[in-house]
């Protein structure tokens, strides 16, 4: 009989690599890059569960957690060695602020790098800077409003059907809102007003 076969033996032994790579693709279905880099790395493996756990091992959140982990931090710890993660919590608030749509992608790389030094939740540091994303449907709409009758040229060839400018209608809400609108929703509220008109 294999000594290893005993299950109290096997309990007691470090995971090998092997097991981590099948664990972390079946467990969070992440990109087979990222879960060497885990493995080879056992003190970002055990920061990247700890997010994962904080994020109660939803899929689609640790996904988004692992490629900001891989492209981002290591990224900045790359080009900066003084560079220092921030906390797991942190981390963890971050990439659910990410998701819900509060904060955008340029936002979340603009907290980052000094991320370790807040003191207070990143949802509190992002108000602080404006970088919350005004979801409200009637701040946008009045937004939307304000940039159309704003534009009429461009509108014009909106309804001739040049649908590719209304990219340049989403810029301008975009500078309108200082940076602070979800675009995808901008470009949702106009086109629904274009097409009401």
């Amino acid at each position: 009989k294999d000594l290893f076969d005993l299950p109290e033996l096997r309990k007691d032994l470090p995971e090998l690599p092997d097991g981590k790579r099948d664990r972390y693709a079946r467990e969070y279905g992440i990109k087979t890059d990222d879960i060497e880099n885990f493995v080879i790395d056992p003190k970002l493996s055990h920061y990247f569960e700890r997010v994962a756990e904080l994020l109660g091992n939803d899929q689609a959140k640790v996904q988004l957690a692992s490629n900001y982990i891989i492209s981002d931090l290591l990224g900045m710890q790359k080009k900066d060695a003084s560079f220092v993660f921030p906390t797991e919590a942190h981390f963890a608030e971050l990439i659910e602020l990410l998701l819900k749509g509060d904060i955008s992608s340029r936002a979340a790389k603009d907290l980052l790098p000094d991320m370790h030094a807040f003191t207070k939740s990143v949802k509190e540091v992002a108000e602080e800077k404006g970088l919350i994303q005004k979801n409200d449907p009637e701040a946008l709409k009045a937004i939307a409003q304000k940039v159309i009758d704003g534009n009429e040229k461009v509108v014009g060839e909106y309804k001739a059907g040049k649908e590719s400018v209304i990219m340049f209608l989403v810029g301008q809400f975009m500078k309108e809102s200082k940076g602070s609108a979800n675009p995808q929703m901008a470009k949702e509220e106009l086109e629904k007003i274009l097409k009401n008109n």
